[in-house]
């Protein structure tokens, strides 16, 4: 699952953006959220990921590998650090959350291969209501996924 969270400033909007993908990276599933939460960029990709968990679960997926280009986060998750800062409370949500997978693993990918979660976060700032799309995709979600899936290879 790629994810991230963008923000229009301009709008005062934030969104969040998931792209669930196969083990070769098809696109079995993406939403587009626009949200409330607000805050720095880590913390807001930090809600990206528990919503990502939260949608895992409800598919009834048992394991998932987590996908985010916020270095600084992914780190923070795998290293287990934890303090009483408001990130590590969402932290905390993320861990246990991962604990009712079978395997869960955070991993860093660099934005250039992270676009169409992006695009999908982006989008969300544009929206009153979450927007789910599976199996028939809009042609530029399709589009980045095969160019992040390209990028990932390569």
């Amino acid at each position: 699952m790629y994810v991230d969270a963008a923000v229009d400033q301009r709008r005062d909007k934030f969104g969040i953006g998931i792209a669930a993908k196969d083990n070769e990276g098809n696109l079995i599933s993406t939403w587009s959220i626009p949200t409330a939460a607000k805050g720095e960029a880590a913390i807001m990709e930090a809600h990206a990921i528990r919503t990502a968990l939260l949608k895992a679960l409800k598919e009834n997926w048992t394991s998932i590998l987590v996908l985010s280009d916020c270095k600084v986060l992914v780190d923070k998750l795998n290293l287990r650090n934890e303090d009483l800062s408001d990130i590590n409370i969402i932290l905390r949500d993320i861990r246990t959350l991962s604990r009712s997978f079978w395997r869960c693993t955070f991993s860093f990918v660099k934005r250039e291969c992270n676009t169409c979660s992006h695009g999908l976060a982006k989008f969300a700032t544009n929206l009153l209501n979450e927007t789910r799309w599976k199996s028939i995709f809009p042609v530029w979600t399709s589009m980045a996924a095969q160019s992040d899936h390209l990028a990932v290879a390569s």
